[in-house]
């Protein structure tokens, strides 16, 4: 009889030790599921902050090239607007100085550099080196965001759907009277 009722607490012991490890590996399985979801929302929120930091940018720095570019005369109100057109893309830029990849930060960094020396006038406009220092921005940013220098290498033209066919057939004219 005590052996009886000994394996029954040696079982029962048994079971409930089994039941809060396996409590245990499921409470620690979830908080690493928990914790991989948060990194992958992390990174995603990062990738976006990055494309919407590096369109900014790309198109604030374009608005001060129009600016750079569109002054004959120098009056105070061209310096102003020389100005305002440069801070506008200083302040993307110091987003993509926290956020982005090295390659785009030291590429943006070109293009200030640029900005910089035409709004201060250090430096005549010059729009083929400002052409080409949007152009390194560019590829910058493409390889940081997809991984690829071209992104015809990613697109085959192959892959594209044919277009639907046209209809050749006019629009009736009649109208309900």
């Amino acid at each position: 009889m005590w052996e009886s009722m000994l394996s029954t607490m040696v079982g029962g012991a048994v079971a409930a030790g089994a039941g809060v490890l396996t409590t245990l590996v499921q409470a620690r399985q979830a908080s690493r599921m928990r914790y991989e979801q948060q990194q992958r929302e992390d990174r995603y929120r990062l990738y976006q902050d990055r494309v919407e930091a590096y369109v900014t940018f790309h198109t604030l720095a374009s608005k001060a090239r129009r600016v750079l570019q569109d002054f004959t005369d120098d009056t105070a109100d061209d310096d102003l607007e020389r100005r305002e057109a440069r801070n506008e893309a200083h302040l993307t830029y110091v987003k993509i100085a926290l956020i982005g990849g090295i390659e785009v930060v030291a590429a943006a960094r070109r293009v200030m550099i640029k900005i910089d020396a035409v709004t201060y006038r250090r430096e005549a406009f010059d729009s083929d080196l400002f052409r080409h220092v949007i152009s390194k921005f560019q590829e910058a940013a493409r390889r940081d965001l997809t991984g690829q220098d071209d992104l015809a290498s990613i697109l085959v033209e192959t892959h594209w759907p044919d277009a639907p066919p046209r209809s050749r057939a006019k629009p009736s004219t009649t109208g309900s009277g």
